[in-house]
């Protein structure tokens, strides 16, 4: 990791690969109008106030509100970035979330319950 000018901490090139990726692939869910939810990459939670900033969240275009946060993450990472995950959907009321591990190929959901792994050949964004 390493820090920008404004003294914030930037993922490495993987993070932000697979960050564009999924933000690539929600997007044209939500323009095709197969999901009400529109991807907002690396935003403030709250617009209103300083306020913790997740990977991803999925927004409510009609309401406004945070529907999914997702957080991307190595293994080591996995466990710190579930309970920023956690923090954030009880501090915020934000009813999903999903952590993940870009080295195991697996998602974790807002308790941290394991899901299949993604079949070779497979990708998350899909």
């Amino acid at each position: 990791m390493t820090a920008n000018p404004e003294g914030s901490i930037l993922g490495p090139r993987i993070h932000q690969e697979l960050i564009a990726r999924l933000i690539y692939g929600l997007s044209r869910l939500h323009y095709e109008q197969r999901s009400g939810l529109f991807p907002d990459p690396e935003t403030m939670i709250d617009e209103g106030q300083t306020s913790p900033v997740p990977d991803i969240m999925l927004i409510d275009k009609a309401s406004g509100l945070t529907q999914v946060i997702i957080e991307i993450a190595h293994t080591q990472g996995v466990k710190k970035d579930s309970r920023k995950l956690q923090e954030l959907m009880a501090d915020y009321e934000v009813p999903e979330g999903f952590v993940y591990d870009y080295k195991q190929n697996r998602w974790l959901n807002s308790t941290c319950r394991k899901t299949p792994p993604i079949p070779p050949g497979a990708t998350p964004w899909a």
